[in-house]
């Protein structure tokens, strides 16, 4: 899928890449579709262990905002076919993957929301409602997200980097924001 996205790849090549027959790696997933779901669901599983490693070592709240955008941005740069593919997924027909970004959402606010409740504690921010205050970060960033589009194709690499220094700046408006 990574090299050749969902549409050009068929359950055949992915049995034969992973030295399965077909008929066996058809019993796992009966069709394309819970493929797909299954592998955006690990790398989602991927993306958040990565993310809480790196909140969890963050000095600061700032900091460990930072390391949430880089981890994002790596994301995008490696999984870039993916990512263009899956933006064309009709999620609305397929309740498994609504459920599986409602979960990543909700994954995604406990982190940052934990991240700023360690702030609170630390005396770096004020006072809140960490889930709302996270909720809210999280769609600003996606808002950037989607300056990202990928309608043209593959992101151009100064077109990332511009809207990653863009977010980076946002992040640093919104942690001014929440200082005491």
């Amino acid at each position: 899928f990574s090299h050749f996205g969902f549409s050009k790849t068929t359950l055949t090549e992915i049995a034969d890449d992973l030295s399965m027959s077909r008929q066996l790696f058809l019993y796992y997933f009966h069709d394309k579709n819970n493929l797909i779901a299954a592998v955006i669901e690990r790398l989602i599983g991927e993306f958040h262990g990565i993310t809480e490693t790196r909140l969890l070592e963050a000095r600061t709240v700032a900091d460990g905002l930072t390391g949430l955008l880089d981890v994002r941005k790596e994301f995008i740069l490696k999984y870039s076919l993916l990512a263009i593919q899956a933006e064309r997924l009709d999620v609305a027909k397929n309740p498994h993957l609504q459920t599986i970004i409602t979960r990543s959402f909700r994954k995604s606010m406990g982190l940052v929301s934990g991240l700023l409740d360690r702030g609170i504690a630390a005396g770096e921010v004020r006072e809140l409602n960490t889930r709302k205050t996270a909720k809210t970060i999280l769609q600003a960033i996606a808002a950037y997200d989607h300056c990202l589009s990928f309608k043209n194709g593959l992101p151009q690499k100064d077109a990332l980097e511009n809207i990653h220094r863009s977010k980076k700046e946002l992040i640093t408006l919104i942690v001014n924001g929440l200082r005491k």
